[in-house]
């Protein structure tokens, strides 16, 4: 069937890294002890963020694994390659980070920084997540020729598996907190997968998964993180391993119903996440440095109001940043391949 707009899928993107710029945020602001503890569930979001990348890849053309890995390279790595270049440029004149030097640069350019934590958070604590999806792009070839032999059911039974026995591997090794470990593709092969089958369904039997009644969402949502806040409790750091798998229900759960509420009461919100969803790359890229910016113009406040009221001019300054540098970095890209063409044209 002919590929067309899904509108939930860009309206959840949006929201997804709505809330891990917010969570970043509030991390470093003053808050009461029951929001603090709150903030976390932010950054669950990057669990359906995977979850629907794998759904976009499964649901695209598919033209050889040369043109699909050249493609991710050109829409993921070169971007971030550029962020990191232009950040490293401007601490020669603003430091930005005292360690920014060449070691940093070149560790943070090959994903060095996982295993070297010196160096983790001087460009940006986000940058993880690059290492991570460009490991299951580099599977994508792989898993989507197994997902057609084996089936919706058991290609996802296996790859749970996988997960799973990496859940235990990891909490028996000696350093499961570590950043190279905890930030291995096994970790979210299982929601990468959930993603390609969803995909797969949407396909062949039309299954549209965000409009199934409200009150299943409404159940996944309480099931989701109430397991989750049970595990994290109850086993601790087996419990803190195991619980992604909760936390994405829950909130892949709290998206749906977001949506399907915005749809009917609020559209101009869904207009504004699916704005963000269309910018979501180049905001998780910049939002880091952006805070980093907003918090020396405007150093954290005891008040909580203030802490508040910052969040939405560091939102407005984020998406315009974001804006920015994704022209920035189209126009030097275009002019790049422009170049690069001009001998062939000749010949």
């Amino acid at each position: 069937m002919p590929n067309k707009k899904i509108t939930f899928i860009d309206f959840a993107k949006g929201f997804s890294i709505f809330t891990i710029v917010m969570m970043h945020y509030f991390q470093r602001v003053p808050l009461p002890g029951w929001l603090a503890k709150a903030v976390p569930l932010g950054g669950t979001g990057i669990h359906v963020f995977i979850l629907l990348s794998g759904f976009g890849l499964a649901l695209g053309q598919y033209r050889g694994w040369q043109h699909f890995l050249r493609r991710r390279a050109t829409k993921i790595l070169l971007p971030y390659y550029f962020f990191v270049t232009l950040l490293f440029i401007i601490n020669f004149f603003v430091t930005v980070h005292p360690k920014m030097d060449w070691y940093a640069y070149l560790g943070t350019l090959f994903f060095v920084q996982l295993v070297d934590l010196e160096i983790f958070y001087v460009f940006g604590i986000q940058f993880w997540f690059i290492s991570t999806i460009l490991q299951l792009y580099l599977l994508f070839p792989l898993l989507r020729n197994v997902l057609e032999k084996l089936g919706n059911v058991r290609f996802l039974i296996i790859c749970l598996g996988i997960s799973l026995v990496y859940f235990g591997i990891l909490y028996l090794s000696p350093q499961p907190e570590h950043k190279l470990w905890s930030r291995f593709f096994p970790m979210y092969l299982w929601e990468f997968a959930l993603g390609m089958v969803l995909a797969r369904r949407f396909q062949t039997n039309q299954f549209e998964f965000w409009r199934l009644p409200a009150g299943r969402w409404v159940i996944g949502f309480m099931a989701g993180f109430g397991t989750m806040a049970l595990l994290t409790f109850s086993l601790g750091g087996l419990g803190i391993i195991i619980n992604d798998i909760p936390a994405m229900v829950g909130y892949l759960s709290i998206t749906v119903l977001l949506y399907q509420a915005c749809q009917t009461f609020a559209p101009f919100v869904e207009q504004m996440m699916l704005f963000i969803g269309k910018y979501s790359y180049p905001l998780y890229l910049v939002h880091i440095a952006v805070l980093q910016l907003f918090l020396y113009i405007q150093p954290p406040t005891p008040q909580v109001f203030f802490s508040i009221a910052g969040l939405f001019i560091y939102l407005l300054l984020a998406v315009g940043l974001s804006l920015i540098y994704d022209k920035a970095y189209q126009w030097v890209y275009h002019r790049l391949s422009v170049r690069q063409a001009m001998p062939a044209t000749k010949n």
